[in-house]
């Protein structure tokens, strides 16, 4: 019959309290170490008008430290090692599909997380409620007392150019009427070198854009040339003068075209948010927004 070392040792030592009994084994089994686990699920499909965030979640169920990378990333994507979330800003040149590959590693054995984000082209919802005016933090962009016409607005289904599917307002300002500020913020673009003709030029436009506190962006386009009356990064406030009208661009005319959009990145018109204002007085359409070929005050 065989003995165990541990057998032979425990009769050596009958005394001591902690030799327990042996049933032959040759002692613990050894620990086997697990690899990390993905624990939270991946996104797969986002519209190109969202902001796009992930938080990462993994676990080890040796607790060991887990060290998480990302050796495959979009170029346009950034991953904070501090918070373990991947973040990006979308719009149309991300639409399409996107591999990407995480790693969580326990410094001896690692786990892969890999899919593909697929961007999908977002289409407005053009019949949406745009809010109670009078709660809006906007105020036309003319002076008190002033009346403009509104002769493109928001979707118009005709004509198939300008505003289809898109967010914005035409008013039918003239040459070198001023153009103030609808709401608060800080100027984070400008140009005013462009001439003003009487026809269509593309990316010409003069303009004026303003940040507000919220992260949203105001567009004020197709300014008079040499008509831009603040700086990037001067701090305005709402109804202060921020230049003249004009005819800059793709201009049928001189107006003044505005849009709200989401953020400071993103200007491609499906990214632009419905808006009314607070002082206009004029008809409004079921949505409570400014109608196409509406007169509105200024209160």
């Amino acid at each position: 019959m065989r003995t165990s070392v541990w057998a032979i040792f425990c009769i050596g030592w009958m005394n001591w309290t902690g030799c327990s009994g042996s049933d032959g084994s040759s002692g613990p089994s050894e620990v086997v170490n697990t690899a990390p686990v993905f624990t939270s699920e991946a996104p797969t499909t986002k519209l190109h008008n969202q902001p796009f965030e992930y938080a990462i979640e993994v676990s080890d169920n040796d607790g060991d430290p887990i060290t998480l990378t990302a050796p495959v990333l979009p170029f346009w994507m950034t991953f904070d090692t501090e918070s373990n979330t991947l973040t990006g800003e979308l719009g149309w040149g991300r639409i399409g599909t996107h591999p990407i590959v995480l790693r969580a590693s326990d410094g001896h054995l690692f786990n892969q997380q890999s899919f593909t984000l697929t961007v999908q082209r977002a289409e407005i919802t053009c019949q949406q409620p745009f809010g109670d005016p009078t709660a809006s933090p906007y105020i036309l962009p003319y002076a008190t007392g002033k009346t403009y016409t509104v002769f493109q607005s928001y979707c118009p289904e005709n004509p198939a150019w300008g505003h289809r599917n898109w967010f914005a307002y035409d008013f039918d300002t003239q040459m070198g009427d001023q153009i103030s500020a609808s709401r608060g913020g800080v100027v984070i673009a400008v140009r005013q070198d462009n001439p003003d003709i009487p026809s269509c030029a593309g990316g010409k436009e003069n303009f004026v854009f303003i940040l507000h506190s919220d992260g949203t962006v105001m567009q004020y386009m197709h300014l008079q040339q040499n008509g831009v009356l603040v700086t990037a990064g001067q701090q305005v406030v709402a109804g202060q003068a921020l230049g003249r009208s004009g005819n800059s661009g793709c201009s049928s005319g001189p107006h003044l075209h505005v849009a709200l959009f989401r953020n400071n990145t993103n200007y491609d018109r499906q990214s632009s948010l419905p808006f009314n204002y607070s002082n206009a007085e004029g008809t409004l359409d079921a949505n409570n927004a400014l109608m196409q070929q509406g007169a509105y005050l200024a209160k």
